[in-house]
């Protein structure tokens, strides 16, 4: 029998929509990594409800393995026939992962039923959006909240649905655990603006979701911004509108171009397509085009926006999507201004916009319009910081993370094995693997290690020795795995943390590509623990050099002025590489008066150090800025 993750999903690629999509990039991420050396000997199943032999053999070629198993409504007969066909194929799941409302109750019918783990993923919001769609549906909202609660873990799309998906599972009878997801950027090769300013639109844009993606408000904007006698959008520009339903393509068509010429006053350049289920194509449509809108009442996340920004185009964005707040949270506004952001009130009367919002996107094409070569810079610079780290390989690696932990709990008899090594093995196996060298050998050491502390947690040899192997040989995914774990094992054992190990945590943060707010995490528990611990040199020093690094400007102007009072006691011994971190980050981040004191404080510790040709040189820096 095969060990392997049993996904179910309504069918395999983008058909139906984004949670498809989602599943099949994930589903290829993690059969490729689950291929590399080190990781537990498991194979990737999607069970979907319709499918094609063409689509089983392109699964195959990925690594997946498909089955096509028509969803039936009574669920003992549904889940037998599942059951008896994994059993047919030698399948035995180990953990069994649906989407939402659409599979994920038939995830959960199945794990009771052969009594396996379970996640569900967590797309949308009913209770956020359904009012937008004019519906008032209490039993669907109730459903979608019951099928979270039963999961043992919701893997929640991005930071506006972990909240989301945190408030449906309170008062549950079970422990869920929430577990954010980034999806990854799309594979699409870019391509340099278009000299005719065009635009799209494109998701499931039928009259069922009229008000809640604002498709007319996309649509009166852009014929707005042609009546302007000034010509700011040029010759012939154009709008393209994708994902209308096939019932509604004539009636909707239409409609839209009305719609564009009553706002432009002229007939203008619009076309209203039905939504298309082949990513080549549409990512094909997409790159052309000079900006993108995505003006969504509510996003759960918006992949659409994702897309966008994978293909180098310009954005125009609702704040109020998870994408938005995603990309603020990863990025600050280093990320948000390369975006063209609004907020959207709109409407249930008969227009489902407010004429503000108009402007405010009449304002962003013009902008873009204005300077198309900045809008494009932006554009690009947005998607070079976010393909470091929002990648599919990236958010594999989380979910097998994630799924590793549960499954250890119950473990393998390989597994069992590790638990029962001593420590002078582990030890003795860490320092041979780290002079050998060898790549797969460091990160097969790696994760017998890391399951080891698992059983063995106050080893503080064995785990800073882990952690400097981790960061020296280590892959991607296991820097951030042993970052993940080292930052809720710190929740525990913050006070009582070995300085070696604290030391060797800080700098595998700072030489790993990790968002910048598990550094800020870091930086936080840094603080406190050097309060407890103030003469800690090599935490010291790593923590001054994190904070410089990637730290926000207020935790630089903390921890200045906490240092600069504890180089005042006249107790403190301040180590020359200390001090050479705490002039580099005056230098940085340091005010007038702070650069003042600092000059101050480099003349009295010069007395004892005259000779530190790297604190000179810091020192000398300042000394020209007060100049």
């Amino acid at each position: 029998m095969n060990e392997c993750l049993v996904f179910f999903a309504t069918a395999w690629g983008s058909r139906h929509g984004g949670i498809n999509s989602f599943n099949y990039d994930l589903c290829e991420a993690l059969a490729k990594l689950l291929a590399e050396p080190g990781h537990p000997n498991l194979k990737v199943v999607c069970i979907v409800n319709e499918g094609k032999y063409a689509e089983v053999e392109e699964a195959k070629s990925l690594g997946v393995e498909l089955i096509v198993i028509p969803h039936q409504a009574e669920p003992t007969l549904d889940i037998n026939s599942v059951s008896s066909q994994l059993k047919g194929c030698e399948i035995k799941p180990v953990y069994v992962l649906g989407h939402d409302v659409h599979t994920g109750l038939r995830a959960i019918k199945l794990s009771e039923h052969i009594n396996v783990p379970v996640a569900v993923f967590h797309h949308m919001d009913y209770r956020a959006y359904k009012p937008f769609q004019g519906k008032n549906d209490k039993n669907l909202i109730s459903r979608q909240e019951n099928i979270l609660k039963k999961a043992d873990t919701v893997f929640a799309i991005g930071p506006k649905l972990e909240e989301s998906a945190i408030d449906k599972i309170r008062g549950g009878e079970k422990e869920v655990r929430v577990i954010k997801v980034q999806p990854g950027l799309a594979e699409i090769k870019p391509v340099e603006m278009p000299s005719r300013f065009s635009t799209i639109t494109f998701g499931r844009l039928d009259k069922e979701n009229g008000l809640l993606k604002q498709t007319d408000l996309a649509v009166a904007s852009f014929g707005e911004a042609v009546q302007n006698k000034a010509d700011p959008l040029g010759q012939d520009p154009g709008l393209v509108v994708i994902g209308l339903s096939n019932e509604e393509i004539d009636e909707g068509n239409q409609s839209l171009k009305l719609l564009g010429e009553n706002y432009a006053k002229r007939a203008v350049s619009i076309y209203g397509w039905t939504y298309n289920e082949n990513r080549e194509e549409l990512f094909n449509e997409l790159r052309g085009k000079t900006v993108c809108m995505m003006l969504s009442l509510h996003e759960g996340f918006g992949l659409v926006g994702l897309e966008a920004i994978s293909a180098e185009v310009p954005l125009i964005i609702s704040k109020n999507t998870g994408l938005y707040n995603a990309i603020d949270q990863t990025l600050e506004g280093e990320g948000t201004g390369c975006l063209y952001h609004v907020d959207i009130s709109g409407s249930f009367g008969e227009k489902p916009f407010q004429d503000a919002d108009i402007q405010k996107v009449v304002d962003c094409l013009y902008r873009i319009a204005n300077d198309r070569e900045k809008a494009k810079r932006n554009a690009k610079k947005l998607k070079e910081k976010l393909s470091k780290l929002w990648t599919w390989e990236n958010a594999a690696r989380q979910v097998l993370t994630e799924l590793e932990d549960i499954l250890k709990s119950t473990p393998s008899s390989d597994i069992a094995e590790i638990f029962e090594m001593d420590s002078r093995t582990i030890r003795e196996n860490l320092q041979d693997i780290k002079q050998q060298g060898n790549p797969d050998a460091c990160r097969q050491a790696i994760y017998e290690t890391d399951i080891w502390l698992e059983k063995h947690p106050d080893e503080p040899y064995i785990r800073s020795k882990y952690l400097a192997l981790v960061r020296e040989k280590g892959s991607l995914e296991q820097q951030q795995r042993a970052i993940a774990k080292m930052s809720l094992w710190l929740q525990e054992n913050l006070e009582n943390c070995d300085p070696y190990v604290f030391t060797e945590y800080l700098k595998l943060i700072r030489s790993s590509g990790i968002p910048k707010e598990q550094c800020h995490e870091a930086i936080v528990q840094s603080s406190t623990w050097l309060s407890e611990h103030p003469d800690e040199s090599y935490v010291l020093r790593q923590y001054l050099a994190l904070v410089r690094e990637k730290g926000k400007p207020e935790h630089s102007q903390e921890v200045i002025s906490k240092m600069a009072l504890w180089l005042e006691e006249p107790e403190t011994n301040c180590d020359s590489y200390v001090f050479w971190e705490y002039l580099k980050l005056i230098n940085q981040e340091g005010r007038v008066q702070q650069q003042q004191t600092a000059i101050n404080q480099a003349d009295i510790w010069f007395q004892k150090h005259p000779d530190d040709s790297y604190v000179r040189t810091e020192y000398l820096k300042l000394m020209r800025k007060q100049r």
